[in-house]
């Protein structure tokens, strides 16, 4: 059975150019958790984002070899279809949590040399500065995954200068201000 949305697909129906829409990951999910095998799913009409919830949650199921992609040209624009494979039933619920972020070595040093400035309310160093102190090459790349990871929050002050204000999230502390710096 061919269904778009949990319903069929009337033969014959007019298609308006340009109308394009994507099912809500949810309703996949629901869809994914319940089709037996053979079963196809329209999740997508028209112009499809490889960035959208839908084709992030395709892939996904994909790549678990729970279902193949289907590809139909029709009046109007293109059918996205997936197709049921794997008769096991799979727990989808709602998507998981990101695991705790990895520290690597020059992401510790980095952390180790704020947490420093934090806790003895010390400006924070430029990057130049920081990277001598914590003893690695690229402090400002390791500050960004420091951010990505939740671990720290960055606010730039002066760009020209290099200083920026870092929260550690953990403890609640954050770098002193600059001299003068009202912010």
């Amino acid at each position: 059975m061919l269904a778009t949305g949990g319903t069929p697909i009337e033969a014959g129906a007019a298609a308006t150019p340009l109308e394009s829409w994507t099912l809500a990951p949810d309703a996949i999910r629901t869809w994914a958790e319940t089709a037996h095998p053979g079963t196809a799913l329209v999740y997508a009409r028209g112009w499809l984002s490889a960035r959208s919830g839908a084709a992030v949650l395709a892939r996904r199921l994909r790549a678990r070899g729970l279902v193949t992609f289907v590809q139909k040209s029709v009046p109007g624009g293109k059918l996205y279809l997936m197709q049921r494979l794997s008769a096991s039933p799979i727990p989808l619920g709602k998507p998981r949590k990101a695991k705790a972020p990895q520290m690597d070595g020059d992401m510790a040093r980095v952390l180790r040399v704020l947490r420093l400035c934090a806790r003895h309310q010390r400006v924070c160093p430029c990057n130049r500065d920081l990277g001598r102190e914590a003893g690695v090459r690229n402090a400002s790349y390791a500050i960004q995954k420091l951010v990505d990871a939740k671990i720290i929050e960055s606010r730039i002050l002066d760009r020209v200068k290099g200083t920026r204000l870092i929260s550690i999230i953990a403890t609640e502390q954050r770098t002193a201000l600059p001299e003068g710096w009202l912010g």
